[in-house]
């Protein structure tokens, strides 16, 4: 599995400096941990199961000596393992930032934010990758990767147009703060752990 992490790394190598500038950028403009961190793994992911997909590499990956469940935990795994990479730097730049220019104005990342930004990429690979693998469509993939770049350059209007703030308001006077992140949590991970049973299913059942 390490080796095709590694794999995914190299395929992405440019990509991960368009990363590094998108959360310079992102921190520059006093975009929050939690949304850069989540906007940073999503297309990890994505691109991870595009390079998969594009010019019929997958027939190559099977061809290797490992099992479809490894191929599938590596996606899982290394998407949380870039994720955490991704954090690290996010907080550094940002502790960088005060450091050097202390009333640019900066908010260092909480732990709220880092659990939280993990939670928002699990969700999204439980669904994405499962989907994915079970309808694979070039169209598909690049109509989802539009729908997800509008959603960068829009999303502030899109969760003022829903009024979210609003309905975590209400949830926290229901719930305290340490009931509601175990639940999530635990939520998370089982549906995290279910889609990736249900990938591997739908992999395993794959004619290449």
């Amino acid at each position: 599995m390490y080796n095709l992490f590694l794999k995914d790394l190299r395929l992405q190598k440019f990509m991960i400096l368009f990363y590094i500038g998108i959360i310079c950028l992102y921190q520059i403009n006093l975009t929050n941990l939690l949304f850069t961190v989540s906007v940073i793994g999503c297309m990890y992911m994505f691109n991870a199961h595009f390079n998969d997909e594009k010019d019929n590499n997958h027939k190559f990956i099977n061809s290797l000596p490992y099992s479809r469940k490894t191929i599938i935990l590596s996606k899982y795994a290394g998407t949380l393992i870039f994720t955490f990479f991704a954090t690290v730097f996010t907080l550094a730049f940002q502790l960088s930032m005060d450091a050097i220019i202390p009333h640019f104005g900066i908010k260092i990342g909480t732990l709220k934010e880092i659990g939280a930004s993990f939670v928002i990429i699990m969700v999204l690979t439980s669904f994405y990758l499962p989907f994915f693998y079970r309808f694979t469509n070039k169209y598909l993939l690049a109509g989802f990767s539009i729908v997800f770049l509008v959603f960068l350059f829009t999303w502030k209007k899109i969760i003022n147009f829903m009024d979210l703030n609003k309905y975590l308001l209400k949830i926290n006077t229901h719930f305290s703060t340490t009931e509601l992140s175990v639940f999530i949590f635990i939520i998370t991970l089982v549906l995290f752990i279910s889609s990736y049973f249900l990938t591997v299913r739908i992999y395993e059942r794959t004619d290449f």
